[in-house]
């Protein structure tokens, strides 16, 4: 038979932004059905729940601030009130179903309905910056993409190949100097490293490495500075207006400024080493100071380790450290300098070790941290002896920084319950909760002092905004601010002696961040390091004579250890700068009325395409999708249609997601035609209906239930005859725990098992009956640096009247029909997957970028078999095998990672051999 069929390759871009926004995303658990509620201001529409209303006032009028200055500046303003969505937590940011954020992203805006939402961690400064960022990328929207569901469906398909650095340069520079420190510290180390990154590289963000991404940003900002220093303050909004009319990078440049915008990278590249030529000089290295402690681990991709803490006999240190990927807690021996991982994520107790502090218990046998299970922080007590963990179910919204009281009895640590960071204390013996502080200002890095009498902590000023050390009397609840200065001061520990403050801070925007000694009798405060870049998360060794800090340098972040005493012996004393901070907010009220949620679909998109061909004659295609603007419904349609050969591709579809079981119904449906060697021609229909329920356990571990029926029939158009009519209806109920993970680019730990049940049965009106089960299991073994062995098995069995018939799912095999003979199956696939070569600045076309260069060897071996007892009589002749191997190109188109794959399959058991190109990486299985 030959098939009539049209290929549908205009379809491509109706399909693009349903396939694309579904590829990469992670299955989230929903933990609290929030009931939301919204403000209006002049230009916003601000969604929240109950629980942050005391925050709104803030929010409010961070946001008309931002209108103000940002419209101003773009000399544009949208035509409607913005949706503006505000969580009070990164646990619940997680959560929404508008946008599928991961650990690291700070806030989004989606271009459909040109939304943004942000989570709040307490501090006013972070609120303000990542709101600045976020509504730039509105009215870089706004003007792009206009208000059009049909404009904005043609315009981002073209859209998506702005080069990222113009967009979130953009969105960086208008954030003005919340975040100068962190940007001038990233910069200093790249020009001191000669490594700064070439903008042409930066069409995408996804090739980077880990710990790249944030340097990324602000270069990208760097980028603005020099546009706007060079060309006038006019230039931004003048590219972007030129790109809503052109959609091209290289028109709006020329258009703009005149050069191309290779030029123009030339010019700013030029620029910007020449401005930090003298910026970079006259500084020191954390390893003048002291000894460096931790080190890469071989494969040459930045690793962050912080938060060291020394154990009481001094033998040892833990912190924490993501040099496979994820965090995790390491112990160090000071004397041999062996590591050895002692507590990791990804398992039934821990989903995320949070980057925060670690604290030991006095006696040295217990260790306290933070993390956190099903979107909810906890607080951890690892004991070093039977190495058993316990958590601390705590009623709290954010826990953060814990550290054990002198006494081993109690644990301080700063929380959230509605919007605002308090200090509380956990009483270990009664497990009692008492909150110590009740402000409406930002507290962090609460410590004890070495008599338990006092706390030190730091407390974030309205204005200016930035952070003061304070210490608590704990017996007369009296506060008093020991640095009182402009600068940005964090992570106060006492001296073992309780007569010193050691912290971390820099000297003003943009200046390195250092650590400094205060004495709290006579408030002398010294400088104790000079660094290029920036020290933090300074401890003091147990008896006082060392300080461990983590150290930024070439994209990491290693922990040192130095001698007090040098320190003191090379610093002159700093002199304080007398001001008055504002402490608090000031109490404002709410002028807008709290409005209920109600719901309210709208259409998001709607890309239409409309062609005509002299065979196939009128050619419809479409896309369209609406939902709600909390995103917990959505509904979609696809269609494509040929009116010459009548042929029909439609699906609807719907989801739910409000709830933790994510509701999923299809329908979808196919018209065919066959025209036979005996130019016959068959008229084929199928249409199926499926419901499916997906339920997560938790980060890892879900559960998914599935209903569908299948309804297939042929006629023979030519003789007017029913050739089939068949109904398949059936169940499926499957388990699934997947941890794999990758540092970068490709997997190299973790497993993923899969059980499924799955039965058609002849009730209501079915035609066929069998039962299957499948279970696959693949496991990943990291080796040496970056490569990894894999290991793959898959059982297969299915039984009953109208049992199913599988092929060996081995690689070199063919997929033919007479291949399906089997109803049971064992296969297995041992590969070894290695990297040769890693490009950085491999850019064969325009946003399109070959990353790496990989090689793999593989073996798969299976046996299929009908019956137990023809199991039973195997032999070894009936096992069949192949060898193989193959290269993979990681690249990257338009930012999304596409690996592309050679490889020759070779059969043992006859001279057939095979070579396959394939997209992904995957086994047959």
């Amino acid at each position: 038979m030959v098939k009539r069929r049209i290929i549908y390759v205009v379809f491509v871009f109706c399909l693009q932004y349903a396939i694309l926004s579904n590829l990469y995303s992670q299955a989230k658990v929903i933990t609290d059905i929030k009931k939301w509620d919204y403000i209006e201001t002049e230009h916003f529409k601000i969604f929240h729940y109950p629980e942050e209303k005391d925050i709104l006032p803030i929010v409010s009028d961070i946001c008309e601030e931002t209108f103000n200055t940002t419209t101003r500046f773009y000399e544009y303003q949208p035509a409607k009130k913005i949706s503006f969505f505000i969580y009070r937590n990164h646990n619940e940011f997680e959560q929404n179903n508008i946008v599928d954020v991961g650990e690291g992203t700070g806030g989004v805006t989606e271009a459909y309905k040109n939304r943004f939402l942000v989570f709040s961690d307490g501090s006013l400064k972070w609120l303000d910056n990542v709101i600045h960022h976020e509504f730039t990328h509105v009215i870089q929207f706004s003007v792009l993409y206009e208000e059009s569901p049909v404009l904005k469906a043609l315009r981002l398909a073209r859209g998506i190949f702005i080069p990222l650095w113009m967009m979130e340069g953009a969105a960086e520079y208008n954030t003005g100097e919340n975040d100068v420190t962190t940007r001038e510290m990233i910069i200093r180390d790249m020009i001191s490293d000669k490594s700064i990154f070439s903008l042409k590289n930066l069409s995408t963000f996804s090739h980077l490495e880990p710990h790249q991404i944030t340097p990324a940003y602000k270069i990208s900002e760097m980028a603005y500075h020099f546009l706007v220093d060079e060309y006038g303050s006019d230039k931004p909004q003048a590219i972007l207006k030129v790109l809503r009319d052109k959609l091209d990078t290289t028109a709006s440049f020329y258009d703009t400024l005149n050069i191309t915008p290779a030029l123009f990278m030339k010019k700013w590249e030029e620029w910007i080493y020449e401005e930090y030529e003298d910026k970079v000089k006259g500084f020191n290295e954390a390893g003048d100071y002291g000894v460096k402690l931790t080190a890469d681990n071989g494969d040459n991709i930045p690793d962050f380790n912080t938060s060291p803490a020394v154990a009481p006999d001094g033998g040892s240190f833990v912190y924490i450290t993501d040099d496979d990927g994820i965090n995790k807690i390491a112990v160090m021996n000071l004397n041999n300098r062996k590591k050895k991982i002692i507590v990791k994520g990804n398992n039934s107790k821990i989903d995320t070790i949070n980057n925060d502090k670690i604290s030991f218990s006095p006696d040295g046998k217990l260790l306290v941290f933070t993390g956190k299970k099903t979107q909810q922080d906890y607080i951890y007590i690892y004991n070093l002896e039977t190495k058993k963990i316990e958590e601390l179910n705590i009623d709290l919204a954010t826990i953060r920084s814990p550290n054990f009281a002198p006494d081993g009895k109690k644990i301080v640590f700063t929380g959230m319950q509605t919007v605002f960071n308090n200090i509380y204390e956990y009483n270990l013996t009664d497990n009692s909760l008492k909150k110590i502080t009740d402000g409406d200002t930002n507290i962090g890095d609460p410590v004890y002092s070495p008599d338990g009498n006092k706390l030190a902590f730091f407390q974030e000023n309205a204005e200016p905004i930035q952070n003061d050390i304070f210490i608590l009397d704990l017996k007369t609840n009296q506060k008093t601010n020991l640095t009182n200065s402009r600068a940005n001061e964090t992570s106060p520990i006492f001296s073992p002696d309780g007569k010193k403050i050691i912290y971390t801070s820099d000297e003003g925007h943009g200046t390195p961040v250092n650590i400094y000694g205060l004495d709290i009798e006579n408030r002398e405060i010294k400088k104790y390091t000079n660094v290029l870049t920036g020290t933090f998360d300074p401890v003091f060794s147990s008896d006082g004579r060392n300080i461990l800090f983590s150290y930024y340098r070439s994209f990491r972040r290693d922990i040192y250890m130095a001698d007090i005493s040098f320190f003191d012996g090379s610093i002159s004393k700093i002199k304080t700068e007398n001001y008055e901070a504002v402490t608090s907010t000031s109490v404002k009220k709410l002028t807008s009325p709290v409005f209920k949620y109600r719901f309210r679909p709208s259409l998001d998109i709607l890309a239409p395409f409309l062609v005509y061909h002299s065979e196939f004659g009128l050619f419809l295609a479409a896309y369209w999708q609406a939902s709600d603007v909390l995103g917990d419904h959505v509904v979609t349609n696809q269609i494509v249609y040929a009116s010459a050969s009548g042929e029909l591709q439609y699906a609807v579809g719907y989801s739910f997601s409000k709830w933790r079981p994510q509701f999923v119904f299809s329908s979808s449906g196919e018209n065919s035609e066959i025209l036979t060697l005996d130019q016959e021609i068959i008229k084929e229909k199928q249409n199926i209906q499926e419901l499916a329920v997906i339920y997560p356990l938790d980060k890892f571990n879900q559960i998914q239930t599935d209903i569908s029926t299948k309804k297939y029939t042929a006629n023979n158009r030519t003789l007017d005859e029913l050739l089939a009519s068949q109904r398949t209806n059936r169940y499926e109920v499957a388990y699934e725990r997947n941890t794999i993970t990758g540092k970068y680019l490709y997997a190299r730990y973790g497993s993923d098992f899969l059980t499924l049940f799955r039965h058609a049965v002849k009730d209501m009106g079915g035609d066929v009956e069998y039962k299957e089960y499948v279970t696959r299991y693949e496991k990943y073994i990291p080796i040496f640096h970056e490569s990894a062995l894999v290991s793959a098995n898959l059982f297969v069995t299915s039984e009953g009247a109208d049992r199913r018939f599988f092929r060996l799912p081995l690689r070199g095999f063919p997929h033919l029909d007479k291949y399906y003979k089997f109803s049971r199956l064992i296969a297995s696939s041992l590969e070894y997957r290695f990297p040769i070569l890693t490009l950085y600045k491999a850019w064969p076309v325009s946003d399109f970028f070959l990353r790496s260069i990989n090689l793999f060897l593989f073996t798969d071996t299976g046996y299929g078999f009908n019956s137990t007892s023809e199991f039973n009589k195997a032999n070894i002749d009936e096992v069949k095998n192949s060898i193989g191997g193959g290269t993979r190109l990681y690249t990257f188109l338009a930012g999304y990672l596409v690996p592309l794959t050679l490889e020759y399959d070779k059969r043992t058991d006859t001279s057939g051999d095979l070579w396959v190109f394939s997209f992904g990486v995957s086994f047959q299985y």
